[in-house]
């Protein structure tokens, strides 16, 4: 009764519950209240994707959307997070057979360019979560699944906060391989996830077992990009342009 009298949390409740077997109307009320933590955690996860929309891009200067579209060319991971962008955008994709076609930058460095970088940093200022549907997300899954953020900020810096954009925006329209940034650094972990690891082990259904977990991967790995050069041995204009954002992430 102590015990009791001391644990009112949902996570007290669920132990109980499980503990002593309780069913009303033919429903084990530990299942039920675990399917409640799983609903608090998904209410959770999308109010910090909607604060991770606007906090990500206050990291993020126009300027230096112009500066990446100065490149001659971009790395795979640029690419990679360029062409979701596009998507969201519901900008045309040249055909391609795989994912991060370089014939996607000449439409992606025109988008960088414009207005000095101005006119989409508006864009994505104003976009609307509710311009989000199925089939985008459905797109977006296989970027959302392969795209590192430690990748991106080791080759762009600062772009890094434009993956955590993209990102947010999955986890709002429900994608399954999309996370927040603390998932990401592995630097948070919510109550409520907290809660329902702690009660799913002893008290779930064997299906809820089974259900992907969405907390913070192991590791984010990704390989450094080697300094360009050219010919005469000095650096190239992108080795400068990528020397440049490697301060602004400093900065960052």
């Amino acid at each position: 009764e102590d015990e009791e009298g001391e644990d009112e949390s949902l996570l007290g409740k669920a132990k109980r519950a499980g503990k002593l077997g309780m069913e009303v109307c033919g429903m084990n009320l530990g299942s039920l209240l675990t399917d409640q933590i799983d609903e608090e955690t998904s209410l959770y996860r999308r109010v910090g994707a909607f604060e991770a929309l606007s906090s990500a891009l206050e990291k993020l200067p126009a300027a230096n959307f112009a500066l990446l579209g100065k490149l001659k060319s971009a790395p795979s991971e640029v690419i990679g997070l360029l062409e979701p962008l596009l998507l969201l955008l519901r900008r045309p994709l040249p055909p391609r057979a795989t994912l991060c076609n370089e014939e996607s930058w000449a439409s992606a460095s025109q988008l960088l360019t414009e207005d000095g970088g101005h006119a989409l940093h508006a864009q994505l200022r104003n976009f609307s979560p509710s311009t989000l549907d199925p089939e985008i997300i459905e797109l977006l899954e296989p970027y959302l699944a392969t795209t590192k953020y430690a990748n991106v900020k080791r080759t762009v810096g600062a772009f890094c906060h434009l993956w955590v954009w993209i990102s947010a925006l999955g986890v709002i329209g429900g994608s399954k391989n999309a996370l927040l940034e603390s998932e990401m650094l592995g630097t948070q972990i919510d109550f409520a996830s907290a809660s329902l690891a702690a009660v799913r082990p002893s008290y779930s259904p064997n299906a809820l077992h089974g259900r992907r977990n969405q907390s913070c991967p192991t590791e984010l790995t990704g390989d450094s990009p080697a300094t360009a050069r050219d010919s005469s041995g000095g650096e190239s204009e992108d080795a400068q342009t990528s020397a440049r954002f490697g301060a602004t992430s400093g900065a960052a």
